[in-house]
């Protein structure tokens, strides 16, 4: 019975390495009841690592097939392993703290984080540290936690050069992508792409091939090239072998295209989409009817997106990685209302942020603060900071810059994502 839930860990991580998700998720569960049977808390927690992993979600929390997160598994495992130091322990801690982005436990998150980091460097375990600093990307989403966050990736590039693992130099780059991108920092984000594109095409493997096709389509979408944007979805979602994978499928139909579809200014065709994605993954934040409630000029559905929050001010809403979007959306819903008291909340929320973009946990952009900023200020007829906002809405004046609208009237949209700065 050993010998075979050592088989199954290790055909299971050979399945997901081919892109065959599903038969991943199926050896893992048989691995993990072994596990359990065996009462072999190293197994058990090796399992959980595969199964959480295996599904697609090695970026982060994604677990769309089993219809909740891994929590559970990873606490299991943890309680089975001896409590002392050891790689596998801060491997788990590390990705105990990506799962819990699903949950409001944001103190406990934080906390789980640093223990893995603080283990990982005690070991002297470079591997563990760059998952654990990885981790901490997604535990540290607040946006004025953006810049710890890109620190934290330079040592993580750092320790992977220094061990030559492709595979940790891609989770390097991709955290520092999602950094540039809400910081609007082209260059940077250029220089991101073209580093993951060539190591998915060295590591050569379907999941990381599937990825750098999605920076294409984030690349385009930023450019306004929308036709392109969609036919690079389409081609990442045709990628051999990953066509089992309903993450992979959940990043095209409610990631891509909402964005896409949002830019364009056609979401109001996608709202059956949008309305079975509030029904499906309800653990998700519904930050997407507000956008849609705007886009279709939906006023009391609007309404009712701001009054879950209002309320209390809007601190109700967890200062994480959806933070700045679910503000945003929140902003387009109002000056559809019109809905001066929560305008005024959300502008002094936003106020910090002006220079940001607003950015989707999938990494797609949907526009900029500052837009949202202009819009509010015009409506509460502060004339001159709308007009400010605009300009900074604006194209920068920059190569590789054009990712933005110039200044329009309140209430309308850039028809591209977001200004990338020089």
């Amino acid at each position: 019975m050993e010998l075979r839930c050592e088989l199954l860990l290790r055909l299971g991580d050979a399945h997901w390495r081919a892109g065959d998700t599903r038969a991943a998720r199926a050896g893992f569960e048989e691995a993990t009841e072994l596990a359990r049977r065996l009462g072999d808390g190293e197994m058990l927690a090796r399992a959980a690592l595969g199964y959480v992993i295996g599904l697609g979600g090695f970026l982060l929390f994604a677990r769309f097939e089993a219809g909740a997160t891994g929590i559970g598994l990873l606490e299991e495992a943890l309680a089975a392993l001896p409590g002392h130091d050891s790689p596998l322990r801060a491997r788990v801690l590390a990705r105990l703290a990506v799962e819990m982005y699903s949950s409001n436990e944001v103190e406990r998150r934080l906390e789980v984080s640093t223990e893995a980091i603080a283990m990982s460097r005690r070991l002297e375990d470079s591997e563990a540290l760059v998952t654990a600093l990885h981790a901490r990307h997604w535990a540290l989403g607040a946006p004025e936690m953006v810049y710890e966050r890109l620190e934290n990736t330079e040592e993580m590039l750092t320790v992977a050069a220094r061990l030559g693992n492709q595979e940790l130099a891609f989770l390097a780059h991709n955290s520092r992508l999602h950094c540039f991108l809400e910081l609007c920092d082209g260059p940077g984000l250029d220089a991101e792409i073209a580093a993951m594109t060539d190591l998915a095409e060295r590591i050569h493997q379907p999941f990381y091939r599937w990825h750098g096709v999605c920076l294409q389509v984030i690349r385009a979408a930023l450019d306004g090239r929308f036709d392109d944007a969609e036919r690079w979805a389409s081609e990442a979602l045709r990628i051999a072998r990953l066509r089992h994978s309903e993450y992979t499928a959940y990043v095209y139909e409610y990631a891509q295209l909402v964005a896409i579809r949002w830019s364009q200014g056609r979401l109001d065709e996608y709202w059956p989409e949008i309305a079975d994605h509030g029904e499906r993954f309800l653990w998700i934040p519904r930050w997407r009817d507000a956008l849609a409630a705007a886009e279709r000029g939906d006023r009391s559905t609007a309404a009712l997106e701001i009054a879950r929050h209002a309320g209390h001010g809007f601190a109700d809403i967890p200062k994480d990685g959806f933070w700045l979007l679910r503000l945003c959306s929140l902003a387009d819903a109002c000056v559809i209302v019109g809905d001066g008291r929560s305008a005024r909340g959300l502008y002094e929320l936003l106020l910090p942020f002006a220079d940001r973009n607003a950015v989707s946990l999938t990494q797609q952009p949907f526009g900029p603060v500052a837009l949202r900023l202009a819009m509010l200020a015009t409506m509460l007829e502060r004339w001159d900071d709308a007009e400010g906002h605009f300009e900074v809405a604006g194209p920068l004046r920059a190569a590789r810059s054009q990712c933005c609208s110039r200044a329009r009237p309140a209430g309308v949209r850039p028809r591209s994502p977001g200004p990338l700065g020089p």
